[in-house]
C-alpha cells in the first residue's frame, strides 16, 4: 500500500492526483487540461495537501515550479509504469490511501474504500465507436475497466453536457453524480492585428497567402480522409491545405488516398506534424478557413481557439460540436463528404456569407472556463 502521510500540520484534506498526463513531451487535450486546472487549484487551496503522483523510469521531472506552494508534494516511483499497470489490474497493488483521489483521465488506480475518487471524463469515443481505435487502444480501454472507475467514482466530472448525456445513455448514470465544468481556452487566442508578427509565421512554416487549416491527431476519427477528398474537389489553384497534428493511430486510412492524389495536388497539401504552441494563435489568424468534421468529440478545443482568432469554422452536427459553436460556424455531416466539400465552396465563393462568419463575436465566457473549472473542483473538495 502507498500510505500518503501528512506533511504538514494542519486539518485539512489529503488529496492524490495522477499527474501521468503531464509527462507527454507535447501535451495531448487531456494534459493540457490537467495542468490548466491545477495550476489554478493550486493557487486557489493553501488548506488541503496535494500529492502529485506519477510512476516510470523516463520522464521522471515535471515541468512545474512547486517550491513556492507549501502544501503540495511530487511523489514520483521509479519503477516502470507499464509494470505498475499490470500489477495493479491482476493484482490491485499498489493500492492508495488518502481522502481524495482525483483522476483527469481514465487510469488504473487501486484505492482503499474510505478514499472517494473523483474522474474527469473527456469523451466515451471508445465506447460509441470502437471501429476507429487500433488493438493497442481497444485493449487498453478494456483493461483500465472503464465501468469500473464510473461506478466507483464518488462524483464524475465532464467537460460537455454531450458527455454527460452520452454518459446516462450508456451506462445509466444518475445526472446527480456528474458536474458539467467546460474546457477553456489562453488569452493567448484572439484575433492578431500584427501583420509583422504574422508574416513571420508565414514565412516560418512556408505557408501560402490562402490555406484551409485542420489541427488535430491524424487519427480516423477526425476524419482527415473526408477532408482530402474535399479538397481535392476544389478547384483553386492558389488555395492550399495545412495539416498540423501529431501521428495517430490507423493512419493508413487516409494515407492510402493521399498516396493516390496526382503530383500537383500533393503540392497543395502541407502536413506538419508539431508547431510551437505560442505559433498557433498566428496560425489560426492566417487560415482562410478552419475544418474539422470530426465523427465525434468531447469538446473540440481547436473550433473554440479558431473562433476566438476570427477563423471561419467548418465543423460537424454530431456529439458536443453543435454545443460549442452555436450558431458561429458552418455545420455538415461528418459522413457525407459533399457536405464538407460544398460547405467549403460556399464559404471561399460567396464573399458575403465568408464576412458574416468572419465577423461573427466570441465568447469570451471561454477564456475564464479554466478558472471556474478550478473553483468548481475545490468546491467539491470542500464538500466532502
Amino acid at each position: 500500500m502507498i500510505k500518503i502521510e501528512k506533511r504538514n500540520k494542519s486539518n485539512g484534506l489529503k488529496i492524490a492526483v495522477d499527474i501521468s498526463p503531464l509527462k507527454q513531451e507535447n501535451l495531448s487535450g487531456v494534459g493540457r487540461y490537467l495542468q490548466e486546472v491545477l495550476s489554478r487549484l493550486l493557487i486557489l487551496d493553501q488548506d488541503n495537501e496535494y500529492f502529485l503522483i506519477s510512476f516510470g523510469r523516463k520522464n521522471k521531472d515535471i515541468k512545474v515550479d512547486l517550491s513556492k506552494f507549501k502544501n503540495v508534494h511530487f511523489i514520483h516511483h521509479n519503477i516502470p509504469s507499464k509494470l505498475v499497470f499490470l500489477t495493479s489490474f491482476l493484482f490491485s497493488w499498489p493500492r492508495i490511501k488518502v481522502d481524495i483521489f482525483w483522476l483527469a483521465n481514465f487510469n488504473i488506480y487501486n484505492l482503499v474504500s474510505k478514499t472517494k475518487l473523483i474522474t474527469t471524463i473527456h469523451d466515451l469515443s471508445f465506447r460509441k465507436y470502437p471501429q476507429f481505435f487500433n488493438f493497442k487502444r481497444r485493449l487498453w480501454h478494456f483493461l483500465v475497466r472503464p465501468l469500473k472507475t464510473i461506478r466507483k467514482s464518488y462524483k464524475l466530472i465532464t467537460v460537455s453536457k454531450n458527455t454527460a448525456l452520452d454518459l446516462q445513455n450508456q451506462y445509466n448514470i444518475s445526472r446527480d453524480k456528474i458536474i458539467v465544468s467546460s474546457l477553456g481556452i489562453s488569452s493567448r487566442y484572439k484575433v492578431i492585428n500584427d501583420e509583422v508578427k504574422l508574416e513571420k509565421i508565414k514565412l516560418k512554416y512556408n505557408l501560402a497567402d490562402n490555406f484551409i487549416l485542420f489541427l488535430g491527431t491524424r487519427e480516423p476519427r477526425k476524419n482527415l480522409l473526408a477532408i482530402l477528398k474535399a479538397f481535392q474537389k476544389i478547384e483553386k489553384d492558389r488555395l492550399e491545405l495545412v495539416i498540423v497534428g501529431g501521428r495517430g493511430w490507423k493512419e493508413i486510412f487516409w494515407k492510402k488516398y493521399y498516396q493516390t492524389l496526382n503530383d500537383d495536388l500533393k503540392k497543395r497539401i502541407k502536413i506538419l506534424n508539431y508547431i510551437s504552441e505560442k505559433d498557433l494563435s498566428s496560425l489560426y489568424n492566417l487560415a482562410k478557413v478552419f475544418v474539422w468534421p470530426s465523427f465525434y468529440e468531447g469538446f473540440g478545443l481547436p473550433v473554440c481557439e479558431a473562433l476566438a482568432c476570427n477563423c471561419p469554422v467548418i465543423t460537424s452536427n454530431n456529439s458536443s460540436l453543435p454545443e460549442l459553436v452555436q450558431n458561429n460556424a458552418l455545420l455538415i455531416d461528418a459522413f457525407n463528404v459533399n457536405d464538407l466539400y460544398q460547405a467549403l465552396g460556399q464559404l471561399l465563393d460567396d464573399e458575403e456569407l465568408y464576412s458574416f462568419y468572419k465577423n461573427k463575436k466570441f465568447n469570451q465566457e471561454y477564456y475564464y472556463n479554466w478558472n471556474e473549472a478550478a473553483e468548481k473542483l475545490l468546491k467539491l473538495f470542500k464538500k466532502i
